[in-house]
């Protein structure tokens, strides 16, 4: 909906841009239309007329357009499926269920039909309400001040519109942004994830241990890596992900449903320094800590907050269903397990060995390209079973980018269509100005020939401008405030209303609107009062 909502401002703001031209053009075929008008002809058949001129210039857009679209579609639906799009969000998009059907078709037909109407109408009855007797006593190159006020409403208004898009799209960059600074609690450049799932008819829970022990040793020993770890579920994985709810304390229990749900993790000992995790108290897991020996964990930050919040976890002991009187051996670092834009949950670690389940994840830390350790690993596990496959084969950094592709495809698309208005927009100001200059060109050299100096025509066309600008920019302001909550879900750490967006947006605004104009005031300021007095 939100890209859908884009994609008709885009149009209606081309619409509006369209409509200020063909006003400012049926302004200067007003000695034309004026004359047909007296020789008989009737201003339904005028408004007939304009009416078909837009239709044939819409239907010549959207031929184009349905021809560009028919050739993108074309070309991403020969895109293999390793073609990749990391910085684009697009890595998700299945391009070859994208298709022009019907339903999209007929829309386009619509929109063209519409079009018109929405170009046309306003401008086609306003040109066929010429006095007729004023054209042709000789006022057709007159200025008319409402015609001057049309255009820029119509200015006025594709401002407002561009403004909200340009405000969305600058807050999925700061969103990206924000997504890209946060601390994930743990390293993803150069980890590689390998999943494993052990056959249940194969494997008791001894032989399970025994398999990922020896898988973490050999891959270990692998030229290349650096460190290698067993986790039931890594990080940001999906489907993977165990949860509980701490059922004692020191000892006593406690009431399971006031507990906060936490997740549950089983590692092996090299898990937190193959993901660089950081143990803030106490110590990690070792290769004692195996079956027999007593049980321990080790608690998030944000898990031993909640359990025992101003005082040292280390030494306490809890249970939670399946593993029960864990003594706390360490404390570490938060980690955004299940999604990046939530705040990291309460988590509890515990010895892989001590509670193993029969699939999970090795993790290496690798040097050089992870793709190129793949056969390694892949002929490690064929030798502990060779009837055993490795799957979601994946770094963490694309597991991260997995985690992100909506709002990144998001934001490229929305930054496209922002792009599209604000340029619209920019064009608009210039060729209102410009044709603003052209039919005013008498009344600035009269001011000129009656002392006006060049800067202060400069300054009074850039002044306009300015003024034009405002009047867009407080409507984009209301409409931006009322639309940015449908982005709501996309935002990561960003208000819908973010003060700092609207505001860099505005002076934006501000800044082109001044830029635009400042050609055609220069061409103001240029005008030699005495040639356009001679020629009045």
């Amino acid at each position: 909906m939100l890209l859908f909502i884009g994609a008709g401002l885009v149009l209606l703001t081309a619409c509006v841009n369209v409509a200020g031209l063909v006003l400012a053009l049926s302004e200067s075929r007003r000695r034309e239309l004026g004359t047909r008008l007296a020789l008989g002809s009737g201003r339904r058949r005028l408004v007939r007329q304009l009416l078909t001129e837009s239709l044939v210039l819409s239907t010549a857009g959207g031929a184009l357009g349905i021809a560009i679209a028919v050739a993108g579609v074309k070309y991403f639906n020969s895109l293999g499926a390793a073609t990749r799009f990391e910085m684009s969000g697009l890595e998700r998009t299945a391009f070859n269920s994208i298709s022009i059907d019907s339903a999209a078709l007929t829309f386009c037909l619509v929109v063209i039909c519409l079009a018109p109407l929405l170009v046309g109408l306003w401008p086609a009855r306003s040109s066929s309400r010429i006095p007729i007797v004023g054209v042709l006593k000789g006022g057709g190159t007159q200025r008319r001040p409402h015609r001057g006020l049309a255009r820029s409403v119509l200015v006025t208004v594709q401002i407002a519109l561009a403004f909200t898009l340009l405000v969305g799209s600058g807050l999925l960059v700061t969103t990206m942004k924000r997504l890209h600074a946060s601390d994930l609690g743990f390293q993803l450049e150069n980890v590689l994830s390998v999943r494993v799932a052990l056959p249940g008819s194969q494997y008791d829970p001894e032989t399970r241990r025994t398999f990922f022990s020896q898988l973490v040793e050999r891959a270990g020993a692998l030229p290349g890596i650096q460190a290698a770890s067993f986790v039931d579920c890594v990080p940001l994985a999906d489907g993977c992900r165990n949860t509980s709810r701490v059922q004692a304390r020191d000892g006593m229990n406690t009431d399971s449903n006031a507990e906060p749900v936490v997740g549950v993790t089983r590692v092996s000992p090299e898990f937190f320094s193959s993901l660089d995790i950081p143990v803030t108290r106490g110590r990690s897991f070792t290769d004692l800590d195996r079956e027999g020996a007593p049980r321990v964990a080790v608690l998030s930050q944000e898990a031993a907050a909640r359990f025992w919040p101003g005082e040292d976890p280390v030494g306490r002991t809890l249970s939670i269903r399946g593993f029960e009187g864990a003594t706390v051996v360490g404390v570490v670092a938060d980690v955004r397990h299940e999604t990046i834009r939530d705040s990291p949950r309460p988590n509890i670690y515990v010895p892989a060995m001590q509670a193993t389940r029969g699939e999970g994840f090795l993790v290496a830390r690798v040097s050089g390209g992870a793709a190129a350790h793949v056969p390694a690993i892949r002929d490690v596990v064929r030798d502990l079973d060779p009837n055993l496959p490795i799957f979601d084969v994946r770094t963490m950094a694309d597991r991260v980018a997995d985690a992100t592709w909506r709002t990144r495809f998001s934001t490229l698309v929305i930054s496209l269509f922002a792009a599209m208005t604000f340029a619209l927009s920019a064009i608009g100001i210039y060729g209102a100005f410009s044709h603003s200059v052209e039919t005013t060109t008498r009344s600035i050299g009269v001011r000129m020939a009656l002392g006006a100096t060049r800067a202060r025509v400069l300054k009074g066309v850039l002044r306009r401008a300015a003024l034009l600008a405002l009047a867009g920019i407080a409507p984009g302001i209301l409409l931006a405030s009322m639309s940015t909550g449908l982005m709501e879900t996309l935002l990561f750490e960003t208000s819908p209303h973010d003060p700092i967006t609207f505001a860099v947006i505005s002076v934006t605004f501000l800044a082109i609107a001044l830029l635009a104009s400042f050609f055609p005031a220069r061409k103001a300021s240029g005008v030699d009062p005495a040639a356009v007095l001679r020629n009045d």
